[in-house]
């Protein structure tokens, strides 16, 4: 079993779903905002948050930088300034860890530069996301892998060969990793989500833990996601699905957040552990409804049993029609009146040779079948 270990929960391939809220940017470079949104995604039940982290100047090239950036989503004149309105200092940065530990939920963030992970480093965060952006930038990915915390690294726009390559690098430091399935798209259409994936990352990548990062506008991709076989699904938040900014629109709000969260524990309960037993509660129903080998005539004490002795019947007796090669060719140690079930402790130790041979039960069953005919249930 694959475990990563956060502050508040433990997160395995055998347990509950974790959910990430990913707030990111959703905030609009306000702290108040940022805060409010950790307590909201608290109470919607998710186990974790997520932020993003950027010094820009080392993310985007001068010319990106210096872009002009117009429209309804824009916080800046530039695409610069529109990046730099939406970062949030330290002080800030400790706030948000604080307020994630009183909430009880994770603090997760997403560096995207060099600078940007030092810094997340120094404030001794309890892991690390890796966009896809960076999923094919091994020499950032080692230096972050190179801290020794948990990394949450997702995979839209590569290959599996360039999945493999990151799987090798991280797992062979020893840090603990999550793969997590992801289509970069904003938001990513439902016949483009490729859910299949996460149980061929399960199969090819033991190591790891496998989750599905969703930018789907919904809920039930990541159902289907926790049922393929993650076990960590990150999803978009918002407090309002209309404030300015490109993510809002495929983001869950508080309602659908804590619908998310709701479904993905009853998913949890309905999948269960994976162990085929009879359970308590199948006890009434089975205990009437299943079948049991009793005698289907008069039996005297000493007789041996053959085909035509037995009937099987509702309810459910002491030997089920699974065991009736246990008690053809045997005799009998005391009489069975009709209908009475058959035990094995009514039946003489051994058998005669081939009186129980699976031709003559399955002449039996058939003959049995025959003889239910007309009797109500």
């Amino acid at each position: 079993m694959v475990v990563i270990r956060m502050p508040n929960h433990v997160i395995s391939n055998h347990g509950p779903c974790y959910l990430i809220a990913e707030i990111g940017n959703n905030h609009g470079g306000s702290l108040e905002v940022a805060l409010e949104m950790i307590r909201q995604a608290a109470a919607c039940g998710v186990q974790a948050v997520k932020f993003q982290k950027r010094h820009n100047r080392e993310v985007f090239t001068r010319r990106m930088y210096d872009q002009p950036y117009e429209g309804s989503n824009s916080f800046g004149d530039t695409y610069g300034a529109h990046r730099e309105f939406l970062e949030l200092g330290r002080a800030d940065y400790v706030s948000l860890m604080k307020e994630s530990e009183r909430c009880g939920v994770d603090f997760l963030c997403t560096p995207f530069d060099l600078k940007s992970a030092e810094f997340l480093r120094e404030l001794n965060v309890p892991a690390y996301k890796i966009s896809s952006f960076d999923v094919k930038n091994l020499p950032f990915i080692r230096y972050v892998a190179s801290f020794g915390k948990p990394m949450f690294i997702s995979t839209g726009g590569s290959t599996m060969d360039d999945i493999r390559e990151v799987y090798r690098e991280v797992v062979g430091t020893g840090t603990p990793l999550c793969l997590l399935h992801c289509v970069s798209a904003y938001p990513a259409p439902e016949d483009s989500l490729e859910l299949r994936t996460i149980s061929r990352f399960c199969a090819e990548f033991p190591q790891a833990l496998v989750g599905y990062s969703g930018h789907d506008d919904g809920t039930a991709a990541a159902l289907l996601a926790y049922a393929m076989g993650a076990s960590v699904v990150e999803k978009h938040f918002t407090l309002d699905r209309q404030a300015r900014g490109s993510d809002h629109r495929f983001s869950l709000d508080p309602t659908r957040m804590k619908m998310q969260a709701h479904q993905l524990a009853q998913a949890s309960a309905m999948l269960g552990t994976g162990a085929r037993t009879r359970m308590v509660i199948e006890e009434r129903a089975i205990s009437r409804l299943g079948k049991g080998l009793y005698a289907a005539r008069p039996l005297a004490a000493g007789s041996r049993v053959t085909e035509k002795d037995i009937c099987i019947r509702s309810p459910e007796a002491h030997l089920t029609p699974n065991k009736l090669d246990q008690v053809l060719g045997r005799r009998l140690r005391r009489a069975l009146r009709t209908e009475e079930p058959v035990r094995l402790e009514d039946l003489v130790e051994g058998q005669t040779t081939g009186q129980a041979s699976r031709p003559r039960s399955r002449r039996l069953r058939r003959t049995s079948l025959v003889s239910q005919k007309g009797r109500s249930p």
